[in-house]
């Protein structure tokens, strides 16, 4: 079909209508047969009853169903998930029925929260409002739209007699289009955006029915956020398999998580000045017994999904502490672990307590303890509810770092709020920094800033000499990255800490890079 052939003035849809007995008709039935079963009296009676009630339970149950639709397509309001899956099942048995293709689209419409956080829940009522008008702009008179949570709808086209793929995606990309104009909040422009997932019954869906219908849409639903948001996606089987495979992998890394296979691996960083070790990062590795060491951004995604992030950081948390204090019983004084924390932690409002506990079971003081946390955790519309768990472990004695500075959003008026020790230059300013001028009038600048607000810096991502050497007349204080040393596990730590103490004098002023593979 061609892209045309699915504008709202299309012909060849059905006219929705997808009862098969009318209403009057039903209501006609049940006193019908009651009023022979008392003419002939007796158990007929009693048989004309019995038939006379699934009737009149079935027409109750339609005409309800009927007049909560006619409010539901009139204004939109929520269902639940059981409603739609039930309407869906509708769909699909009339497509069916008729020789005909019913297709799904679940929308998810990004930046309405971002509304409700910065102007309050009125305002974000009015925006989904008007999402709302603009999907129905976009729709035909017999096509259905509901809402199943503070952001997300659902769209029910009406039968279509010929569609195919390209079809479905045109009218998906006609939704997101609408949605995605700018809308006024507050005397201003906001854009929203529109991820959006598509299935239509003429795929291969398994055991079509309103339950698998509608996982197949928020299946491509899912994969359009994981594609950065503001597309369009449609199901296929190929999005099946991959979900079977994330869906394996979760269950095998829920078992890595009890067995011990994820564990902290230790990046080193050093004293820009002198060389000497300043501390270690904490990363997370799977050490798989088949495959070998996996990387997180191979797992990570999976473990937010699973709703095991923080479980995670319990775990790298508690064996870095570990390490640390292992190191300090063989002689091998590290002064700081650091360990990074997710969006998660951060809003859990016992963090401070965990770390605290933690800390009193290894015996450890909190300064031996560092955190990271992303700089866009701490714009200036971050939640209150972070901001205030920040504060809380810079007063247990932990020191804070913002991780990746420069590529997020944070003004110096966040950074004043909180209690932040150290910026950690992201690796996209330092790559390249010895060929680039500008680049280096950026760095010198954040170092130059952090030094006036009192804060540490560290670089992220050294790979040579050079750039240490560099880095060092700027002014920054710590290093990290391939050239000073890669993640080791912890055990390697004191060798790699032996190695450099039997450097020669010149290697200890200039310390060893070891350029990265």
């Amino acid at each position: 079909m061609s892209r045309s052939d699915h504008r709202a003035s299309s012909g060849k849809h059905a006219s929705g209508q997808a009862s098969v007995i009318s209403v009057p008709m039903l209501f006609a039935t049940a006193p019908g047969l009651l009023m022979i079963g008392l003419w002939f009296g007796g158990q007929a009676t009693l048989v004309a009853a019995a038939l006379a009630l699934p009737f009149a339970v079935l027409v109750s149950t339609r005409r309800g169903a009927m007049s909560d639709l006619s409010v539901l397509r009139k204004y939109g309001e929520v269902i639940e998930v059981s409603q739609a899956e039930h309407l869906l099942d509708d769909l699909v048995q009339s497509a069916r029925q008729q020789n005909r293709i019913a297709c799904c689209y679940m929308i998810d419409i990004d930046g309405l929260r971002a509304i409700a956080s910065d102007f309050g829940e009125k305002p974000a009522r009015d925006a989904r409002r008007i999402c709302l008008s603009r999907i129905r702009g976009v729709l035909r008179e017999n096509d259905r739209v509901f809402r199943i949570g503070d952001s997300r709808f659902i769209v029910l086209p009406s039968l279509a007699v010929d569609i195919d793929a390209d079809g479905v995606r045109f009218l998906g990309k006609r939704l997101q289009d609408a949605i995605e104009d700018p809308i006024n909040v507050d005397h201003g422009s906001r854009f929203l955006g529109a991820s959006i997932g598509a299935a239509a019954s003429f795929q291969p869906i398994p055991a079509i029915d309103g339950s698998h219908f509608m996982d197949a849409a928020t299946l491509a639903l899912e994969d359009a956020n994981r594609h950065g948001g503001s597309t369009v996606r449609l199901w296929s089987k190929s999005l099946r398999a991959a979900d079977e495979t994330r869906c394996a992998v979760r269950t095998e890394l829920s078992e890595a998580l009890v067995n011990g296979q994820i564990q902290p691996w230790f990046q080193p960083q050093i004293c820009a000045r002198t060389g000497n070790l300043s501390g270690v990062e904490a990363l997370a590795r799977w050490v798989h017994p088949t495959r070998g060491i996996i990387m997180p951004g191979s797992f990570l995604e999976n473990i937010e999904a699973a709703g095991s992030s923080e479980l995670l950081g319990q775990i790298i948390l508690e064996k870095s502490l570990d390490a640390i204090k292992a190191w300090d019983a063989a002689g091998y004084h590290v002064p700081e672990v650091s360990v990074n924390l997710t969006m998660d932690e951060l809003r859990n409002p016992d963090i401070a307590t965990k770390l605290q506990r933690a800390l009193d079971r290894a015996g450890l003081e909190p300064e031996r303890l560092g955190v990271e946390i992303l700089e866009t955790v701490i714009t200036d519309n971050s939640d209150d509810g972070i901001r205030e768990n920040v504060i809380r472990i810079a007063d247990l004695g932990c020191r804070v770092s913002l991780d990746d500075f420069g590529t997020g959003h944070a003004s110096i008026r966040a950074l004043r709020k909180l209690p932040v020790h150290r910026l950690k230059i992201d690796r996209s300013f330092i790559t390249n920094m010895e060929q680039d001028t500008h680049q280096q009038r950026m760095v010198a600048a954040i170092i130059g800033m952090a030094n006036k607000m009192g804060l540490e810096t560290l670089a992220e991502g050294v790979e040579n000499l050079s750039e240490q050497s560099l880095l060092a007349d700027m002014g920054c204080e710590h290093l990290q990255g391939f050239g000073i040393a890669r993640p080791m596990p912890a055990d390697k730590i004191q060798r790699w800490m032996t190695e450099r103490l039997s450097d020669t004098a010149e290697t200890a002023q200039s310390p060893q890079l070891r350029d990265r593979p």
